[in-house]
């Protein structure tokens, strides 16, 4: 039984030549590129702007920095005294026994949730 699609001529059915085709010699090593700083797998501007991103080093010292920003914020966001009117502060937290707190003559201890800012009518 003769093999099927022997005898095609290959140029009949792409409509290339063998010419147009990698050499039989031809490999995919590195040595076999012509480079330059504008032939190369990467650019100049390439490799700077890979340089200039941020390193685990620096994105956690900014991390560590935000921690540390939130807690001292959150610590002193903090309002004590009999003044206070929980009505109107702009603090996340306060120790009150204001006319406007929950009343009976005692200090309350009142944390108030904010929606995108602090001020405003319907910050509360």
């Amino acid at each position: 039984m003769p093999k099927r699609g022997s005898g095609l001529d290959a140029d009949l059915l792409d409509g290339k030549d063998a010419s147009a085709f990698a050499d039989a010699a031809h490999k995919h090593s590195p040595a076999d590129l012509v480079l330059d700083s504008k032939n190369r797998l990467v650019t100049d501007v390439q490799i700077a702007d890979w340089t200039a991103k941020e390193t685990a080093t620096g994105a956690q010292a900014k991390a560590t920095q935000a921690l540390n920003d939130a807690k001292s914020w959150g610590v002193n966001a903090v309002s004590i005294g009999s003044t206070t009117d929980p009505n109107t502060t702009q603090e996340p937290y306060i120790l009150t026994n204001h006319a406007n707190g929950p009343g009976g003559g005692v200090h309350w201890h009142i944390h108030t949730f904010y929606y995108s800012t602090k001020t405003g009518i319907k910050h509360k």
